[in-house]
């Protein structure tokens, strides 16, 4: 197929496109400080590499990146984290324009890469879910290919892809679903049930020999028990209905998130059709002009917070995709194999991307790589929808179609121009909004912590202070490689000051309380003398701690426990300020 080229007036604006796109992931990293999250997967790159038993290896791949990246970036702290992340956005779009540039027209494709970068992503740095999104890119971009080359190899790689990202994030593994793309994609393009087994057999060789290859690698490290071992971690987790990652909760939440997608799809469809009749109906340019301007205005104030819920984007956002791709796999917009196997693939992964997280369908926000681009393709190339077409024979003999329609020609040029600039609009917002569990205000973000690893990130004045505070008081009792207890959803304390989780895990929080109190046992059989406390008062888990923190102390159970460990270690508070607490054992005193 030949390279669709800009026109001559579209040069210039591409090259603006480009621009953006490079630039975007670096404007807001350098502000907002998380202690969860960003903790937890940060002390895992540091661990897997010094006591491995410490991490927990559903992730493991995704820990090794992160510590390799760490390393070559000590001297930034969290700050090379942050960039890490961004190159990484950067590389997953290069690779969706590499593959999409010949198919679909350069300006519409970087307009949804573009739209793409700016969804706000949890977590900024290297993590599982931006390598599961790198993965699943590099593994579509192989689908493609082994369709337009048919050649059978090119699936056997992609499923070598798919079944190396189960170690990136263990929920992966239902990418081996993805062999439906095989099946569903060849039969509506045609081809022969013959040449679809060999595809899809090729595929399902590749992911197992994925799974099975690093597994033997694993063993022969002695390393193959803490895989089991965190195989029962996460079964209980999801045998435990209480757990926010439940097996029936994650059903439930997936089904509620389904059905409110619809619920969101079929009103803004209605919506739409009411302004494009209108539109239809007076002709006016005005009322075009002023119909755009007050949909901006409704979005801007949606996405200020000022009305209705800002998070419910998600579910508007998906549902237009997910109209947009099934629209093309079906051939409505575009006749074109390639773009129906590729939207196929883009709609595919976008669903199964999602599996194991406790945010249900929002989370397939993380692979939209390829189904943004190609819905915007759809978009751009749907001149109408029309709920039935009909033959007017009029006077004379002449023949003409016309039809009763949804959308017509003009309506649908309004609709595109609503959809993309707010889009636009909505994204910009939320990125200036969204910092992760840090102020929402970023003109409040300008104080830095005072440790060399916080050095080129800001936060607010107040979180700067206690977090200062805590870090100069609690290096007196802990050296780099020392044990730590740090809990209450505090993991970046043990990145921070280079130690290692007294319990084995940075977030122990995740293990039920029965497990917790295994780890603790185990932890006082096996290591030397007690750790070093420190603690919460509070759940970091709101934007503007410790200004207004959440009351409570955080998870009741998990505080038993560890209550009962400090008396029985008869632990003293030695230290305290207004959101933390260092305690000590007798040996310390």
């Amino acid at each position: 197929m030949k390279s669709l080229h800009p026109e001559p007036g579209h040069s210039k604006a591409n090259l603006f496109l480009k621009f953006l796109i490079l630039v975007w992931p670096f404007l807001f990293i350098w502000q907002g400080v998380d202690l969860t999250d960003t903790g937890y997967l940060l002390t895992g790159g540091q661990q897997v590499f010094l006591e491995p038993q410490n991490v927990q290896f559903s992730y493991l791949f995704s820990f090794v990146i992160t510590g390799i990246w760490s390393r070559l970036t000590a001297p930034l702290g969290l700050m090379g984290a942050y960039l890490g992340g961004a190159f990484l956005y950067i590389l997953t779009a290069f690779c969706v324009y590499r593959i999409l540039r010949k198919q679909i027209p350069e300006r519409v494709l970087l307009l949804g890469l573009l739209l793409t970068v700016m969804i706000p992503n949890l977590m900024r740095y290297i993590n599982y879910n931006n390598l599961t999104s790198f993965f699943f890119v590099l593994g579509s971009a192989v689908f493609i290919k082994a369709f337009t080359s048919h050649r059978q190899v090119y699936y056997f790689l992609a499923g070598i892809i798919f079944g190396s990202s189960f170690y990136l994030r263990l929920p992966n593994l239902v990418s081996i679903s993805l062999s439906l793309v095989i099946v569903t994609g060849h039969y509506l393009n045609g081809a022969a049930w013959k040449d679809i087994l060999k595809g899809f057999l090729s595929f399902i060789s590749g992911f197992i020999s994925a799974l099975i290859v690093p597994f033997m690698i694993l063993h022969i490290w002695g390393l193959s028990d803490h895989y089991f071992e965190t195989f029962q971690r996460l079964l209980s987790f999801m045998t435990d209905s209480s757990s926010h990652h439940s097996g029936e909760g994650l059903i439930r939440k997936v089904i509620l998130d389904f059905d409110i997608t619809f619920a969101a799809f079929f009103k803004s469809i209605i919506i739409f059709a009411i302004l494009a009749k209108i539109n239809d109906i007076f002709c006016s340019r005005t009322l075009r002009t002023f119909t755009i301007a007050l949909s901006l205005a409704v979005i801007f104030l949606i996405g200020s917070g000022v009305m209705g819920k800002t998070a419910a984007y998600h579910y508007y956002l998906l549902g237009f995709i997910e109209f947009m791709l099934l629209l093309q796999v079906l051939g409505f917009t575009s006749s074109e194999g390639e773009i129906r196997f590729a939207s196929l693939v883009a709609f595919m992964v976008m669903l199964f991307g999602m599996a194991g997280s406790n945010t249900g369908l929002s989370a397939a926000r993380y692979n939209l790589w390829f189904a943004l681009p190609l819905s915007l393709h759809g978009l751009f190339n749907l001149k109408g929808l029309y709920l039935c077409e009909f033959l007017n024979v009029e006077k004379g003999g002449k023949v003409q179609n016309k039809g009763i329609s949804l959308f017509s020609e003009k309506g649908m040029k309004m609709i595109r121009n609503i959809i993309c600039i707010s889009m636009t609009l909505f994204f910009v917002i939320l990125c200036y909004r969204f910092s992760y569990r840090d102020s929402q205000q970023r003109y409040l973000l300008r104080y830095n912590i005072d440790h060399p690893k916080m050095q080129y990130v800001f936060t607010t004045r107040e979180r700067s202070e206690v977090m200062t505070e805590a870090l100069n008081e609690l290096s007196k009792y802990v050296l780099p490689g020392d044990y730590l207890l740090a809990y209450n959803y505090v993991p970046l304390f043990y990145y921070l000051t280079d130690t290692r989780p007294y319990v084995y895990h940075s977030w122990p929080e995740m293990y039920s309380p029965e497990q917790l109190i295994d780890k603790l046992k185990q932890a006082i059989a096996e290591r030397k003398g007690l750790p070093p406390v420190i603690r919460a008062k509070y759940p970091p888990l709101n934007d503007t701690w410790p200004k207004k923190h959440l009351s409570g102390r955080g998870s009741v159970k998990h505080h038993q426990v560890f209550d009962e460990f400090l008396k029985q270690g008869k632990y003293l508070q030695v230290w305290e300020n207004e959101f933390f607490q260092i305690l000590l054992p007798p040996s310390s005193w």
